[in-house]
């Protein structure tokens, strides 16, 4: 029952992730600064979270080092996530909400939410697929969360 809820929550997951991917490609157009260096960390993000996915979810055989690799890669732009978004940077392409500075410190948490969950999986990747699907599906959830709340809708 446990591997059935945690397989909805991945496809959950890899579906946002897909949307996510489609969209941010032509939201790139026109990006300068800060704005397009987000939206870079944000497509690395959703890519490492692609590759991850298709190893839970039995599309590609699981390898625990790669999954260290992306989930190390993943923290290290989550711990930058904030840095990304001075007040105010929603000019041109961004699809960055006013709310992300109105609810500063709930935008905070999502980030480093997102930042431990990736810790987490780094250090579970060698007790195998199981423990990967777990953590991931918890990522996909912080992802989604934090898109619902901080990002614009997609039309």
């Amino acid at each position: 029952m446990m591997h059935w809820k945690w397989s909805i929550s991945a496809c959950i997951a890899i579906a946002s992730i897909v949307i996510a991917d489609i969209t941010t490609v032509q939201a790139h157009k026109g990006a300068k600064g800060v704005v397009m260096e987000r939206m870079m960390a944000m497509k690395s993000m959703g890519d490492g979270m692609k590759t991850i996915a298709a190893m839970v979810t039995g599309k590609a055989p699981y390898d625990a080092s790669t999954t260290k690799t992306i989930a190390a890669e993943i923290n290290q732009h989550a711990v930058s996530i904030p840095k990304h978004f001075p007040k105010g940077s929603i000019d041109g392409p961004s699809e960055a909400l006013p709310s992300i500075w109105e609810d500063w410190d709930g935008f905070k948490v999502h980030a480093d939410q997102l930042s431990k969950l990736a810790v987490q999986l780094a250090d579970a990747a060698d007790t195998g697929k199981a423990a990967a699907l777990s953590l991931f599906a918890q990522m996909g959830k912080t992802c989604s969360g934090c898109h619902q709340d901080y990002r614009q809708k997609k039309e």
